[in-house]
């Protein structure tokens, strides 16, 4: 059905009419380019009257492949206002984002005028009406009012970040100096063990924190405005009166810039904190009983005539814990991992790419060497790490990724931090190593066997162009056999009796220049392949020790002058198989 169908059928019941292009600047509405707007009269009852309602339709240009918009008219929604879903520009939350709503062409009247834009809209309005329903939706949608600016002297700030997922442990508050994080003035916490990690990460990125006072409150008011002066603020505190003496002192110990009022939104499943702040003004001095005395903080934020016109900072603190990032990524809270990585090449790198998106929180990086220029084609790391030691790079990737990280990381061959520090190795869940040197997975290997490495071990390395890339994941007791395996092992795809190491060792002009040449793009499908299997093991640990041989582009191995070895000969190109170790 085209536009002026649909607009034909609607003008039956509804009175409509097609707004001239020319009067868009005029209404101020944030209108589609080159869309249609319809402007819709009607009536409902509001508040027991019958009341004229003026809405706006915007049909972009893609419809009915793009949803349109619903506007009430600016001046009625001004005598209205405030009402739960109707947004500041005056647009009808009709349809949720989130959702993927899908349009039925073959019934565009209803769905315009009765399933979904008129009838929800119009309902939307009339619900205004009740104040129970108000209060409980402006609850669900505080945030959007919250971070609303109500007048030109109005600040709304989202400068705020917090870590807080226990209802029941006091707020604590840094505010970071000489340059924001992330554009993040404060930080809130509950636990010190997430203050270290934001701290650590904000030294790193050139940011000193200093501790701020909070005071947390009880915030009763749910319906906007929230538009708040300094003498209103003091009432939301006095209705406490606890509190409203705990903040009379801390205004004699603190300057008002170094507190935070703050408050949870009981009104939601999760944990939502907003509050304000107030500037310190440069009050002088003046003349109290023959004396010059400054006022105290609290005597200027209960000042008549400052107290009645000056207006709070309002803040929102957007949630970084652990419990809010999980929910919102898998929609349940995982059990978190640890992982260590030892190897940082091409192979350890990406999976680092892989690994970051898992329950995982604390990372260990082992690797003693920088990264050169000729490898940032297949490592995950590019050209701003270059003469830069891979262990320091990764750790500030996982850290922008995620501050909430625990990065440990060490500049050494695996094998000194085996013989120094094996408790570090041990600390970790799972051990994954990406060396594909056979003496050291060997070393690695025995030390498993003795008892002096005691997690479940992963090995991983790749061929010469990416013939075969195998993985075998190693329960401790079974490490005797693994490294029988790894000595003597029988699933390479290339024949290594049969294949000159000229045909896969290239050498660019010099001794200790020399490459095993494979694709990155070969690379990503490998890991991407046994990534289910390092993933169970990452979150589950190995009950069974299995390898894994993910078989390359054999056309492409063979046309390089490379020999299949038996194995490789029997198995189909990019074909996966698992075998056991024992």
């Amino acid at each position: 059905m085209e536009l002026e169908d649909l607009f034909e059928h609607l003008s039956k019941t509804e009175k409509c009419r097609i707004v001239d292009a020319g009067e868009y600047e005029g209404l101020e509405y944030p209108f589609t380019k080159e869309g249609q707007i319809w402007e819709i009269t009607s009536e409902i009852t509001f508040k027991g009257d019958f009341l004229e309602l003026v809405l706006y339709l915007d049909f972009p240009p893609e419809f009915p492949y793009k949803l349109p918009k619903l506007y009430i008219e600016r001046n009625i929604y001004e005598s209205l206002k405030f009402i739960p879903h109707v947004n500041e520009d005056c647009s009808i939350c009709i349809f949720d984002d989130g959702l993927n709503t899908v349009i039925p062409k073959d019934s565009l009247p209803d769905f315009v005028e009765f399933e979904f834009i008129l009838h929800r809209g119009k309902k939307i309005i009339k619900d205004g009406d009740d104040k129970s329903y108000k209060e409980t939706e402006f609850k669900k949608e505080f945030k959007a009012y919250w971070d609303l600016k109500y007048s030109d002297k109005d600040e709304i700030f989202s400068i705020g970040l917090h870590s807080i997922s226990d209802h029941t442990k006091e707020i604590k508050a840094v505010a970071f100096q000489g340059k924001s994080l992330a554009q993040y003035h404060y930080y809130l916490y509950t636990d010190e063990e997430d203050l270290k990690k934001i701290e650590a990460y904000a030294q790193a990125k050139k940011c000193n924190t200093i501790e701020m006072a909070v005071l947390e409150i009880e915030f009763a008011k749910a319906v906007p405005p929230f538009q708040m002066t300094y003498e209103e603020s003091l009432d939301h505190i006095r209705n406490n009166q606890e509190k409203y003496r705990t903040f009379k002192q801390l205004c004699k110990t603190k300057s008002l810039g170094e507190i935070l009022v703050v408050f949870r939104n009981r009104g939601v499943d999760s944990v939502e904190l907003y509050g304000w702040n107030y500037e310190q003004l440069p009050i002088l001095p003046r003349k109290i009983s023959g004396m010059r005395r400054r006022p105290s903080n609290f005597e200027i934020l209960s000042a008549p005539g400052l107290g009645k016109s000056k207006l709070v900072r309002r803040l929102t603190f957007d949630n970084l814990s652990m419990e809010r990032l999980s929910i919102r990524t898998s929609g349940i809270v995982e059990e978190e991992s640890s992982v260590l990585c030892t190897g940082l090449g091409s192979v350890g790198s990406n999976l680092i790419y892989f690994l970051k998106n898992l329950p995982v929180n604390k990372f260990g990086l082992i690797d003693p060497q920088k990264l050169g220029a000729e490898n940032i084609k297949r490592n995950l790391l590019g050209f701003s790490g270059v003469n830069e030691f891979k262990v320091d790079v990764l750790a500030s990737f996982l850290l922008d990724h995620n501050p909430m990280n625990e990065v440990q990381k060490r500049r050494e061959h695996v094998a000194s931090v085996i013989q120094i520090q094996p408790d570090f190795i041990n600390s970790f869940d799972i051990h994954i190593v990406a060396v594909g040197k056979t003496m050291v997975e060997e070393y690695i290997l025995t030390a498993l066997e003795s008892g002096i490495l005691t997690k479940p071990t992963v090995l991983l390395w790749v061929e010469p162009y990416l013939a075969s890339g195998q993985v075998l994941l190693i329960n401790p007791a079974d490490a005797k056999a693994a490294r029988d395996l790894v000595r003597d092992f029988k699933y390479s795809v290339i024949s290594s009796e049969d294949t000159s190491m000229n045909a896969v060792y290239l050498v660019e002009g010099s001794c200790q220049s020399g490459y095993f040449p494979y694709s990155s793009t070969y690379l990503i499908q490998f890991l991407a392949a046994v990534f289910p299997f390092i993933k169970e093991a990452v979150l589950r640990g190995i009950d069974k020790s299995e390898v894994y041989t993910w078989v390359g582009d054999k056309d492409f191995v063979l046309s390089r002058g490379l020999v299949l070895s038996d194995f490789g000969k029997a198995q189909l190109p990019f074909a996966l198989i698992k075998n056991d170790i024992l």
